[in-house]
């Protein structure tokens, strides 16, 4: 345990308080907060925190919120909030309850830092067992994939989320301006899918089923924009949702053989990072 004196993991008062008053004893989040100590005790954390180029507190806290991303589904800008505004996430993260929260951009970048280090990757495989070994993750779930699977399913659940979202945002736009219009552009199951603007998984997420998602809204993205183009209204043609929407799917999509084909998972396609999701 020397390595990790300076770590300081107690739990607040107030939100130990807060947390028994609301939560059984038995929650995943709970259990895991009161253990924190077991889980980290055979850790180097220095190893993440030196890839971060962090405190190696922020580190620990990384490293237990992107697990948490997994296990829930949960995109950057969830997970942010859910910092903010979970008293049981806030417990496991050992923050008072007045804590405002972590960035989404940390989020992105601790993992583009962290799965360009094998030696961090190691360790954060690591990490994540030590987790598992108190029954953390939700068997939903499935098996554990290894560090850096696990990475990039987080990376794609946030471009389908962004992307997702993007479709949501332009439709609603040409809603407002013509209704009558899109009517009669509507595919039977845009309704379904981008009515609340986040993915649903039928099953535990991986790079298969991921990548046939993020596939059929890019097919969705083109089919919209080449009608949007046809419609020749330069008040949506010109609009920040439509160009939005183009430029991503410029960004995350390629053509071969006529077909619509998702880009791989790559730091260099993230689209996780705030400058490149506002659209350049």
């Amino acid at each position: 345990m020397d390595k990790h004196k300076n770590i300081d993991t107690q739990i607040p008062d107030e939100t130990v308080f807060k947390a028994y008053q609301i939560f059984p004893k038995n929650n995943p989040y709970l259990i895991l907060g009161d253990n924190l100590n077991h889980i980290i005790g055979d850790m180097n954390l220095q190893i993440l925190a030196t890839s971060f180029d962090s405190n190696i507190a922020t580190t620990l806290r990384l490293s237990l919120i992107t697990a948490f991303q997994y296990n829930e589904i949960l995109p950057d800008s969830h997970a942010s909030d859910a910092v903010r505004r979970r008293i049981d996430w806030k417990y496991a993260l050992f923050l008072p309850l007045t804590h405002p929260g972590i960035s989404k951009q940390n989020l992105s970048q601790f993992r583009q830092k962290l799965i360009s280090s094998s030696t961090a990757l190691e360790e954060y495989s690591f990490f994540l067992s030590k987790m598992a070994e108190f029954e953390f993750f939700s068997p939903l779930t499935g098996q554990l994939p290894d560090a850096k699977t696990f990475l990039s399913i987080i990376c794609q659940i946030n471009r389908v989320f962004i992307l997702r979202k993007a479709m949501k945002t332009a439709l609603g736009l040409i809603v407002s301006l013509e209704p009558d219009w899109l009517v009669g552009q509507l595919s039977p199951h845009w309704f379904e899918r981008y009515r609340s603007g986040y993915p649903e998984f039928n099953q535990p997420p991986n790079a298969i089923n991921i990548s046939s998602t993020g596939e059929k809204i890019g097919d969705d993205i083109y089919s919209l924009l080449v009608s949007v183009k046809q419609l020749n209204s330069l008040k949506i043609n010109s609009s920040l949702e439509i160009k939005k929407l183009n430029y991503l799917f410029q960004q995350q999509f390629y053509f071969m053989d006529e077909i619509i084909y998702w880009r791989l998972p790559d730091c260099i396609y993230c689209i996780c990072s705030d400058s490149l999701e506002k659209g350049g």
